[in-house]
């Protein structure tokens, strides 16, 4: 029994034992499973460290591709090397190829051109769509912690496709019915409005916003006229925009009921023609269009497209002490005009070549001059009187004995301010170059008084189809007419002088460019100007066809099919900080107000009914003889120099001269001013009443006009008040060297602005200041013309796209894949 009882006790206790080693190694299990379980954490919180960082990096890696599309360039094979970053102490490296091709090698792959499906805001815009891979490796203490691949494709949407794009807030309030034939887009709030019943002002392409849209205006709680917007783009499917609501298809004068916002509601029953979820783009630069001299603090110099990618800078240099004469030892001492180099560097070899055509055709590059002293012609009753005085400037014109002789003049009368050139070189018997005539070696004009801005203008000027010629008569010295680089010729304009980076009175004007292109089957031509850019008279309508002076259509430039918007004319843009159109009365050499030969088009002049394909029109043998004719030759008139009759901005009424009518063909790219009151700097509810002062403009006064129109013209009743425009209305931001600039003081963070501008000392707006204010859409002097405004539908090709069109861009997301391990 005894011996019975120690072997129990001793399984027992053997059991006892087995249960305490049991209970220790579950312990033990428990302690090795917890710290497994740390270790595990740890290790997945380093990965997830390591996976975002890796994520940043390949999204930074494609917002470095946005950019580099933007400036208009392709990311390069150096963009296609490894690259190391090092964030939260983990060493990223990252690459980025093209689909199908070796490593390193980042030529662009396929391009593909697509219409942008149906769901997405800008649904049916053409876009142009490159593919690119993205990988990046997340390392910490040498060990690979995350891999992440990313495919993406860059959707480049060119902005010259919309009818209408703004940066900011777009506003339109327009008088007359009005049809806009192609897509409206803001990338702030959109403010639509028309003073008219019937018909009205209907919309047929596609309206897409940013924020919001609404019914009436901005600048005044008021809303009224009838507005109806197609369902399918045609003009019959039309859908009220109504005044109180969507069924509201009455119409109401001014000032009507209180301005509404469209809600969402509203929005989806045009059934995706309008859209108000459109994301936040990203837009080029707004100083893709400056100079060196004259860009803002902080752009990048790859920002400067136009200027970078010229094919030809032409700049007066109005900086003192720069003064020269054109002929050594003869005429005036002026400011030059130069040919420069990217770096803004003189191009000696270039500048030469342009200045013998100075000396040899008289005419073609000429600059407008200011007067030293009674410039003020909103002050100064009968001031055409100093603006047409020779001695009223420095230096003097040739009038007086002792100047004509120091300027080499070889008429008696030599020339006032508002005088034609009349002159061709000859070589005297020792060799030397003088000119004929009323030259005298003098390349000015006078006196150009903008009433908006308060200032006489500094303006370049360009005879553009002149310069056209002569450059290929004389072997291309300047550009060559075949490059197809950027889709074309590319032509900078500016005016450099010590007020380039502030408010200023610089301008630059191109004329004679009715006919663009010496061939037809040329490149297209952008003319870009960091300054106040103006065209007069026609503008690439190489042969206007007068029958459609009483319909709707657009003007046809050229025989043919009328629905081949590429007939007669070349793809063109013009870009500058502000927009201008003088009509073709403006820049007319025989034409004279009230006399015979009342109408320009009937003339030999630059507004002339045809100027032909493969022709020397303007380059003529007769260039600048008294009466600019060869008859031996069969020469009619086309070697007139032009003049600008610039006395039309010192003389006529409060409205200005008659404008004649005048056809411009161009994508327009400039600043645009926005509503703006002291009391608001958003500019809502800034007036009153339906019509104050403090109104943008809208987007029907884009261009900016400096003349009667039809007002001037029996009522508007005939056709010579009418502006025929076919092209694309885009505005990025604010103008840049304008009073409104100064006298807003935009800040940077406000949509669609510019850093405030500096005032201009020589012509200061502040001390000016009064209702309506410098440089506000009020001050001007003018009557709107009988606007027959198409978009150019030929964009919708990117074929037909202007040189160096803008883009907006976005990206799209293929794939994005992690590499587990």
């Amino acid at each position: 029994m005894r011996s019975g009882r120690r072997v129990d006790s001793g399984a027992a206790l053997v059991l006892v034992l087995l249960v305490l080693l049991v209970f220790l190694a579950v312990g033990a299990f428990a302690l090795v499973a917890v710290d497994r379980n740390a270790e595990m954490q740890a290790a997945y919180q380093r990965s997830v460290a390591g996976f975002n960082a890796a994520e940043a990096v390949v999204n930074y890696g494609a917002a470095r591709v946005r950019n580099i599309f933007l400036a208009f360039n392709f990311p390069g094979d150096e963009e296609c090397q490894p690259r190391q970053y090092t964030i939260n102490e983990r060493v990223v490296e990252y690459r980025l190829s093209v689909p199908g091709r070796p490593a390193g090698d980042c030529r662009p792959g396929e391009l593909r051109q697509v219409r942008i499906p149906a769901g997405n805001p800008f649904e049916g815009l053409n876009a142009q769509v490159y593919t690119y891979d993205l990988r990046a490796s997340a390392r910490h203490r040498g060990e690979t912690e995350a891999v992440v691949n990313l495919r993406f494709d860059t959707y480049l949407i060119p902005l010259f496709q919309f009818a209408a794009f703004y940066g900011g807030d777009l506003e339109l309030t327009v008088g007359p019915p009005m049809v806009v034939n192609g897509r409206m887009h803001a990338n702030q709030d959109m403010y639509l409005n028309t003073e008219d019943c019937d018909p009205g002002l209907r919309v047929l392409g596609q309206v897409t916003v940013r924020k919001d849209l609404y019914r009436g205006r901005k600048d005044a709680n008021t809303n009224y006229g009838r507005i109806r917007i197609s369902l399918d783009g045609s003009p019959t499917n039309l859908r009220h925009l109504g005044i109180r609501g969507p069924e509201d298809s009455g119409c109401v004068g001014n000032p009507g009921v209180a301005r509404r916002r469209v809600p969402p509601e509203e929005v989806v029953l045009f059934q995706g023609r309008v859209r108000d979820d459109a994301e936040n783009i990203r837009l080029p630069d707004p100083g893709l269009n400056c100079a060196p001299w004259s860009c803002e603090p902080g752009t990048r110099e790859e920002d400067r497209v136009y200027w970078n990618r010229a094919d030809l800078r032409i700049v007066l240099d109005a900086r003192p002490g720069q003064e020269r004469q054109l002929q050594p030892g003869v005429g005036p001492a002026l400011w030059p005009v130069v040919v420069v180099d990217r770096a803004g560097n003189v191009d000696g070899t270039k500048t030469e070549a342009l200045r013998q055509l100075m000396l040899r055709r008289p005419g073609v590059i000429t600059y407008t001059d200011v007067p030293i002293s009674g410039w003020n012609c909103a002050n100064e009753a009968g001031c055409e009187a100093n603006y047409a005085d020779p001695d009223n400037y420095a230096p003097r014109f040739p009038v007086a004995a002792e100047v004509r002789d120091a300027y080499g003049c070889r008429e008696a009368r030599g020339r006032r301010p508002r005088d034609a050139l009349n002159g061709i070189p000859t070589r005297r018997t020792d060799g030397a170059l003088e000119a004929e005539s009323n030259y005298c070696n003098d390349y000015r004009y006078g006196g150009f008084y903008n009433w908006r801005e308060r200032k006489p203008l500094l303006v370049l000027n360009v005879d553009w189809m002149a310069l056209d010629e002569w450059n290929r008569q004389n072997g291309s010295p300047l550009w060559n007419p075949g490059d197809t680089t950027d889709g074309g010729l590319v032509v900078f304009l500016s005016v450099r002088g010590p007020n380039s980076d502030k408010a200023n009175n610089y301008a630059v004007r191109i004329y004679d460019a009715q006919r663009l292109t010496f061939h037809e089957g040329d490149s297209g031509v952008t003319f870009a100007s960091d300054v106040a850019l103006y065209v007069a008279g026609n503008f690439n309508c190489a042969d206007p066809e007068e029958s459609v002076r009483d319909s709707t259509d657009p003007m046809p430039c050229g025989p043919g099919d009328r629905r081949d918007r590429t007939v007669g004319k070349r793809p063109s843009s013009l870009v500058g900080d502000t927009l201008n159109v003088l009509s073709c009365a403006w820049v007319s050499q025989v034409w004279e107000e009230g006399g015979p030969g009342d109408d320009p088009w009937n003339a030999s002049g630059p507004c002339r009914r045809e100027f032909r394909w493969g022709r020397w029109e303007r380059m003529l043998a007769s260039w600048g003889s008294p009466d600019c004719v060869d008859p031996a030759r069969g020469e009619s008139g086309g070697a007139c120099p032009y003049r600008p009759r610039d006395e039309r901005s010192t003389t006529g009424s409060a409205s200005g001269h008659p404008s004649r009518r005048t056809v411009v063909n161009a994508a327009f790219l400039a600043g645009n001013d926005a509503t703006w009151c002291p009391s608001n700097p958003r500019g809502v509810d800034c007036n009153s009443a339906a019509a104050g002062p403090w109104y943008s403009g809208g987007l029907e006064n884009y261009p900016r006009f400096h003349e009667c129109w039809a007002s001037c013209n029996t009522g508007g009743a005939d056709f010579n008040g009418r502006f025929w425009y076919e092209g694309s209305f885009v505005a990025l931001s604010a103008p840049r060297h304008t009073c409104f600039a100064v006298i807003a003081g935009l800040r940077p963070e406000d949509p669609g602005s510019s850093p405030r501008a500096v005032d201009d000392p020589a012509y200061p707006c502040l001390p000016a200041v009064s209702t309506p204010y410098p440089g506000f859409w009020k001050a001007q002097r003018y009557q709107p013309p009988q606007r027959r405004w198409f978009y150019d539908v030929s964009f919708d090709d990117a074929r037909n796209l202007p040189p160096l069109t803008p883009r907006f861009l976005f990206l799209v997301q293929n794939f994005f894949t992690e590499e587990f391990r």
